[in-house]
């Protein structure tokens, strides 16, 4: 089993939009794939684990592509 150490950047933008619409969350990962929680239907619970599942599936991903290269 490989050790993988990561380099995280992390750029977090916001934007505040206060005219009576439902609040959401975007968020932009740096591939481009993005995550929209409607804050009206979800606790902050459910966002940040609905955040860090989608985080430690991109993790998982990258990893198996690493094991790949290293397995070539």
């Amino acid at each position: 089993s490989q050790n993988f150490l990561q380099e995280i950047s992390l750029q977090c933008l916001h934007y505040i939009k206060h005219d009576g619409s439902e609040p959401v969350i975007d968020v932009t990962f740096a591939d481009g794939d993005r995550l929209i929680m409607k804050g009206a239907n979800l606790t902050t619970r459910e966002m940040l684990q609905a955040f860090n599942s989608r985080c430690t599936a991109k993790e998982l991903v990258l990893q198996e592509k690493s094991q790949k290269k290293a397995n070539k």
